[in-house]
């Protein structure tokens, strides 16, 4: 991971606007309709391009290809891995069931129409070998030439994804859980040889306070006991990857602020504290 003693090295989280041509192709695919396969592909690598160039122009110096290739920063994973079908019931917002039209402000866009998560079904492997060697392949040669210090993919956390997928097949949610946390680590570790850094991106940390998922493990066990276990499956997944080359970030809609740092930790004694966090669109690293 870059440092400096010169300056504070600028980075952020999160998924960044995508060209309209890029949108439309994304939504046919997700709804099921034929996409070629190599107009995706050029209109993904095209796209990472510009946001990379975007945000070498605006200062940034460590930079992401934006989720380009990512349907969701959450649901693109049944893509990637076996076992998933079908379409789950939603995750409710327990803290906003009170305000519907909030609810509609922040999710009933046309995008939010789009995203598609899949229940569990059947056995979960990784077969994402292609698609993440193209967005390191696309991030790669979209930083050449930028000046930028270095560059990161994105990827979802095994909770995250636990949290909206049910499971269907796997005895417990236990199992379920380090299921993913196994697939997962193919992905990671992929970003991770090939000279990116790895960003896991971890809101089920703090969502489990205010979140009814399929079925509300947090609420069983107690929050407490949730969050040790999904920082243990973080751990499973980034077992042997060096700590330098990864970082977790976790934030959880309106109620909490940012949080990113090499890790994750190797255990969870407590919450996540707010007071150590940063807040707003661009955190120092």
């Amino acid at each position: 991971m870059k440092l400096s003693t010169d300056r504070i090295l600028t980075t952020y989280t999160g998924s960044l606007p995508r060209p309209e041509e890029l949108v439309k192709l994304t939504y046919a695919q997700e709804e099921g309709k034929p996409v070629d396969h190599d107009v995706m592909a050029a209109a993904q690598a095209h796209a990472v391009e510009q946001v990379v160039r975007h945000q070498a122009e605006a200062g940034i110096d460590v930079v992401s290809d934006g989720e380009m290739s990512k349907p969701g920063f959450v649901n693109y994973l049944t893509s990637r891995v076996t076992g998933y079908e079908g379409r789950a019931a939603p995750w409710v917002l327990d803290d906003l069931v009170e305000f519907p039209d909030l609810v509609m402000e922040q999710y009933g866009g046309e995008a939010a129409a789009h995203i598609v998560m899949r229940n569990c079904t059947g056995d979960i492997r990784y077969v994402g070998q292609d698609a993440v060697a193209a967005d390191v392949a696309a991030l790669s040669k979209a930083m050449s030439g930028t000046g930028v210090a270095e560059g990161f993919l994105p990827a979802t956390s095994p909770g995250c994804f636990a949290l909206a997928a049910p499971n269907l097949h796997y005895d417990g949610y236990e199992n379920y859980l380090f299921a993913l946390a196994r697939a997962l680590r193919e992905e990671y570790r992929a970003i991770v040889q090939s000279g990116l850094l790895l960003q896991i991106d971890c809101p089920d940390l703090p969502m489990a306070a205010h979140t009814s998922s399929w079925d509300n493990t947090s609420k069983r066990i107690g929050y407490q006991k949730y969050l040790e276990l999904h920082v243990a499956a973080l751990n499973e997944a980034v077992a042997g990857l060096p700590r330098d080359r990864t970082t977790w970030t976790w934030i959880s809609p309106r109620c909490c602020p940012r949080s990113s740092r090499p890790g994750p930790r190797p255990s969870c004694s407590r919450p996540p504290t707010p007071g150590m966090s940063t807040s707003g669109r661009t955190s120092a690293s």
